[in-house]
């Protein structure tokens, strides 16, 4: 509350800024947008699930060892080196053959598929919706800029109007009233061009 305020970039500055940030910014990639990859990492935690689900069809094969050694001693001699040990070594493999599940591993496949073309959709609507909006955004930028540059010119003209009804007020050729007039419009026209980069700075934050 203590501290002033110098502004220390003129609008015009700030305006031709803001043209050269966006100017670059038309063929955004749309894939980079947060939003867009949420969705992709959804479809794609979709898409795995389905593979999943397909594996419960496949053969499972197991290969197994197994080796143990046992004494049998009467007495608690097991690490002096007198007990005598016996190994035996279990090698094997195991198949597992899913037959029948009663429809169980059908249905869950087609639900994971069905969630998966769902997320597929969503991030195609997610897509357009996005590029939608870009456009959207592009569009009300170069509107904003065309009402901006309308009003700078505006203001330009009642400046050089405002300029010559003072000369001829001077030199008793025009009234005070013509001068108000003038003045009054300048305003209002200043109003407008304040207005309009106003505008411009909102579009470009929407593209942002």
């Amino acid at each position: 509350l203590r501290d002033s305020i110098y502004l220390v970039d003129d609008l015009e500055t700030l305006v031709m800024k803001a043209k050269q940030e966006i100017t670059n910014r038309y063929n955004y990639d749309i894939k980079n947008n947060v939003q867009y990859k949420v969705a992709n990492a959804w479809v794609e935690v979709r898409e795995t699930q389905v593979r999943l689900e397909k594996s419960q069809f496949l053969p499972s094969l197991y290969l197994f060892f197994n080796q143990n050694w046992s004494s049998f001693e009467t007495n608690f001699n097991y690490f002096n080196g007198e007990a005598k040990w016996f190994d035996a070594t279990l090698v094997g493999l195991s198949l597992n053959v899913p037959i029948f599940s009663s429809f169980r591993r059908s249905s869950a496949l087609q639900k994971a598929k069905v969630v998966s073309e769902r997320a597929l959709l969503e991030r195609e609507q997610l897509e357009a919706g996005l590029a939608l909006d870009l456009s959207i955004a592009n569009s009300n930028f170069n509107q904003a800029l065309s009402s901006y540059d309308i009003s700078k010119r505006n203001v330009d003209v009642a400046n050089s109007i405002l300029y010559k009804t003072n000369r001829k007020f001077q030199e008793g050729i025009s009234t005070s009233f013509e001068v108000t007039q003038a003045t009054s419009q300048l305003i209002s026209d200043q109003f407008d061009y304040v207005d309009s980069a106003l505008r411009l700075f909102e579009a470009k934050t929407k593209i942002d």
